[in-house]
C-alpha cells in the first residue's frame, strides 16, 4: 500500500508489471453506496492495457464474491 487507509475510504497501492516490473498505482475509493478505481501507469506512454484488465480482474472478483456470498 503506497498511501492512504482503507478506514478512511481512500487507499492508493503500488502494483508491478510482470514481465519488466514497472510500477503502476492503483487507487480505490469510497463514495457513498459507490467503489471507485482508477489504475494508471506511472512511466511510460503506453500500458498495453495491463491496468485495465487489473481493474476487469478486481470487479470480477468482487461482483463474483457478493453474488457467491463470499
Amino acid at each position: 500500500m503506497a498511501a492512504g487507509d482503507p478506514k478512511e475510504g481512500h487507499v492508493t497501492y503500488v502494483t508491478r508489471s510482470l514481465f519488466w516490473g514497472f510500477p503502476d498505482y492503483t487507487t480505490v475509493q469510497r463514495e457513498g453506496g459507490d467503489l471507485l478505481i482508477h489504475a494508471r501507469s506511472v512511466f511510460g506512454r503506453s500500458y498495453l492495457g495491463v491496468n485495465a484488465a487489473r481493474v476487469d480482474r478486481w470487479i470480477n472478483a468482487l461482483t463474483s464474491n457478493v453474488v457467491t456470498g463470499i
